[in-house]
């Protein structure tokens, strides 16, 4: 069943306006007339979306007949013949990131878009010791009252003697739904049976080492264990932290998301007046005749609750996107250094829609920049602490925020990164599977406004 998307161009809520350029991009194609978008064909409509939204249509997108008239039905599979032009035309273009998903594919990619990643479980992570280090909301042990610190000590009966791989195989590897498990507190042996259900997991973390609260996101997407997302955990730690001067950011392997949540996260560091992020987006002019490039920038109106501490920003090659619009916030205001490896350099962002036959198409729009204007898209953030391993590099990030006193001196790369230099990899449907979807997203749900296309 098709999900509904927002009435409106959530865009606009997150935007504040500061500039607008009403000099349109070189085109000769006409856009539709037509007043009924349920009138049009998978292609027209996906056709209009990336003359509008696509930021390269007006050097890229070729006449309608052209991918119409010179699509080779034969490459598709054929479940996925009835759009096959559609799939012709947004290989063309040359953007990365710029993809169409048939509707084979909705369940799972909507579940990508906005969900975080689930799993089967009884709600508790442990380390190799089996103390817990993790209670997951909404899951069995967290119901039953399981905490934090906790030790593994028994599953059904049998002893564990602090033997990890034997916890696994019992539990996590088990096709059983039902567990009798025994922990350690203080010296008491609490006895719960717990349930392994399908869960939402969460996406911000705590830990403390030497004192020092380490906040670990993974993604930032709009509904994970807590139903208002990433941005909401991520409130709950800060406030759970509060009085903290120092704090460690560990955004490393974040590959990103929901533009919404990253910009809502990075305003709780920060003063009111702040400005988090710069940009321009492609979209319609007023009268949806052209394509027309607008400036924004997204200003905190707040003081955050996070306001105050000195932070470290921990990064490396699988941070992305939204992990960068977070640290261009926090390193452009508070100059807040950065430790690990040169992140992914992706200072675009993606408009997504769902079409009216549950295909779901992006389109790279945005362009991102610091809050000086300055791009770090194909750059990455140089850290001021090259450091590979993980261990070395946390164990750094937390010397610093226990001297709480040095301010980043490094910037952005000054080469392309090898990854945005090579050719786009087309992806036909022949050979189409979500996991193609790249998860390194800086993205909206959109929903195109009626009678405009």
């Amino acid at each position: 069943m098709k999900k509904l998307l927002w009435s409106s161009l959530l865009f606009l809520s997150l935007l504040v306006i500061t500039a607008c350029d009403n000099s349109s991009k070189t085109s000769t194609i006409d856009p539709f007339s037509n007043s009924n978008e349920e009138d049009y064909s998978e292609f027209e409509y996906n056709y209009s979306f990336l003359y509008f939204y696509y930021y390269k249509a007006g050097t890229e997108l070729k006449s309608q007949e052209y991918y119409t008239e010179n699509v080779d039905t034969s490459v598709y599979k054929v479940e996925f013949q009835d759009v096959a032009d559609v799939l012709f035309m947004y290989e063309d273009m040359s953007d990365l990131f710029t993809k169409y998903y048939p509707s084979a594919y909705f369940d799972e990619l909507w579940a990508l878009l906005t969900e975080s990643e689930s799993n089967k479980t009884v709600g508790v992570a442990v380390d190799s010791s089996l103390t817990v280090k993790r209670v997951y909301p909404n899951s069995s042990a967290y119901s039953a009252g399981v905490k934090k610190g906790d030790i593994v000590i028994a599953v059904d009966s049998i002893f564990l003697e602090g033997n990890y791989d034997r916890y696994t195989k019992l539990v996590d590897s088990s096709t059983a739904s039902t567990f009798k498990i025994s922990f350690d507190r203080g010296g008491d042996t609490l006895k719960f049976s717990l349930l392994k259900t399908e869960i939402l997991l969460p996406t911000v973390y705590l830990d403390s080492i030497n004192g020092i609260p380490v906040i670990t996101v993974t993604e930032f997407t709009d509904s994970t264990s807590n139903i208002n997302g990433t941005s909401a955990e991520f409130s709950e730690i800060l406030e759970e932290t509060n009085g903290a001067k120092s704090t460690v950011l560990d955004l490393r392997g974040n590959p990103g998301g929901s533009v919404d949540q990253c910009s809502d996260m990075a305003k709780m560091l920060l003063a009111r007046g702040d400005t988090i992020i710069r940009g321009t987006y492609a979209v319609p002019d007023k009268d949806y005749k052209v394509q027309v490039d607008s400036a924004f920038a997204t200003i905190a109106t707040t003081n955050g609750i996070g306001k105050g501490r000195y932070y470290v920003l921990m990064l490396d090659s699988g941070s992305a996107s939204c992990s960068e619009i977070f640290a261009a916030a926090i390193t452009s205001n508070l100059k807040t250094p950065i430790v690990g490896e040169l992140s992914y350099g992706k200072g675009i962002g993606q408009f997504y829609i769902v079409t009216n036959v549950n295909g779901i198409a992006s389109a790279t729009s945005l362009r991102l920049f610091d809050k000086d204007g300055v791009s770090y898209h194909t750059y990455g953030f140089v850290p001021d602490f090259v450091i590979s391993d993980p261990d070395s590099a946390m164990n750094k990030a937390v010397e610093l925020a226990q001297k709480g006193t040095y301010k980043r001196t490094a910037g952005y790369g000054t080469t392309p990164i090898g990854h945005w230099t090579g050719p786009k990899t087309k992806k036909s449907a022949g050979t189409a599977s979500i996991k193609n979807f790249e998860r390194d997203g800086a993205f909206k749900i959109i929903q195109l406004p009626k009678g405009h296309l």
